[in-house]
């Protein structure tokens, strides 16, 4: 699932998982996202987020999951995407990884792949 306020990066990063052959949902903001995780009957193997969002940030989002009764949320794993250089230690310490805005997107795949124990690209 990536979650990204940003309509072009998000298109674009749908667009290359799909094309890596991920299946792939996606949401606009924190709040969208949460809906349709709590609505999926599989959840799916990967959360790419942004923080800085309107209406529910990507913090908000990650904090409200692990608070949620249901325990396949807090086994979820989470990949931030963010421009942001100062992040919360809570929220680093509910994700896996953390890439920075702008990013390579070969990277970005690799470190999709590398999550979801894959082998990179070259």
């Amino acid at each position: 699932m990536v979650v990204d306020d940003d309509p072009m990066l998000r298109a674009t990063l749908v667009i290359a998982l799909e094309m890596e052959g991920y299946s792939t949902i996606s949401a606009a903001d924190g709040q969208e996202a949460y809906r349709l995780l709590q609505a999926a009957i599989k959840l799916p193997s990967l959360l790419i987020l942004d923080l800085r969002m309107p209406i529910m940030t990507g913090g908000e989002l990650l904090k409200r999951l692990n608070s949620y009764a249901d325990p396949r949320f807090a086994k979820l794993p989470v990949l931030i995407a963010t421009a942001d250089q100062q992040i919360e230690p809570e929220v680093v310490a509910l994700a896996k990884a953390v890439i920075r805005k702008p990013f390579d997107l070969l990277d970005f795949l690799n470190e999709v792949r590398r999550l979801l124990s894959a082998q990179p690209l070259k």
